[in-house]
């Protein structure tokens, strides 16, 4: 039998002893605390920033348009926002770029917009940015897929006529200055010649007869003055200006037109009749 001052000893011992759990309780508890934590193991491409995040939701909250639907748009402008180098490349054809969009000019019949842009979702807020501005004067959405996905479906597209091209060569019918003066000595009801130099070059000289005057760079925006049921031959001042305005007509569906060898050089070298001043 234990005596008092035993018991007492023992007492004071199970205090001991319980404070000492305590404090290795607490302190386990705080080591795992503080001990970094292991991630799962996800595959490091499948891990997403905050920023990466953020630029999803922007994506998903632009306003697109499929391409089915697009094509079929009536009183739609498209208005291309990708560099203006990569828009004279090659283009949705009855297109315009950005920096030339006018809100007074272009609100006769024009109902929406689609806008034309590189494919590539990596800047969603200037995407949105130029929604937001272009909605103040009318409805528009993105193409989904870009200029990448209308050029993929095959659909009608401007491309710069590129005279090293053997494919762009074979497209062009080509007449000679000779051909089309004897044509200009008979009945021209059916032919209509169209000088692509500018106004100022075309008030200079010209060639003789009922000449259409439309620069190269306003031949898509005029596409509606040019006769749908006459044969079209076409000058320049030289070899590329003519070579560049036949295969832009054809892109535009003028597939009954001619380019005039050599231009109005080659025209005036042989001393064909002109007009001038």
């Amino acid at each position: 039998m234990l005596t008092p001052e035993n018991q007492k000893k023992f007492t004071l011992l199970g205090f001991v002893v319980f404070f000492l759990l305590i404090i290795a309780l607490f302190g386990y508890r705080y080591h795992q605390s503080t001990k970094p934590r292991e991630l799962p193991n996800i595959p490091q491409n499948k891990l997403k920033s905050a920023e990466e995040m953020e630029k999803q939701k922007a994506t998903e909250r632009l306003p697109y348009i499929e391409i089915e639907e697009a094509r079929n748009q009536l009183y739609t402008l498209f208005v291309d926002i990708r560099p203006i180098e990569a828009y004279r490349d090659h283009r949705v054809r009855n297109s315009i770029h950005i920096t030339d969009f006018s809100a007074e000019e272009e609100q006769f019949g024009i109902k929406n917009i689609i806008l034309i842009y590189a494919g590539t979702e990596d800047r969603p807020q200037e995407l949105q940015r130029v929604v937001n501005s272009l909605s103040q004067f009318y409805p528009t959405r993105i193409l989904r897929g870009g200029f990448p996905a209308w050029s993929s479906a095959n659909l009608p597209t401007i491309k710069r006529a590129n005279l090293d091209s053997v494919e762009d060569v074979a497209r062009v019918q080509i007449v000679e200055p000779r051909d089309v003066d004897a044509l200009l000595q008979g009945d021209t009801s059916t032919m209509q010649v169209i000088d692509v130099r500018s106004k100022v070059a075309y008030e200079r000289e010209r060639i003789t007869g009922d000449t259409l005057n439309i620069p190269l760079t306003e031949l898509e925006k005029n596409r509606r003055s040019i006769p749908l049921n006459k044969t079209l031959y076409i000058y320049g001042q030289n070899d590329l200006e003519s070579f560049e305005a036949s295969i832009l007509l054809l892109d535009l569906g003028f597939i009954d037109n001619y380019m005039i060898s050599g231009g109005l050089n080659a025209w005036k070298e042989f001393d064909y009749p002109t007009i001038t001043p």
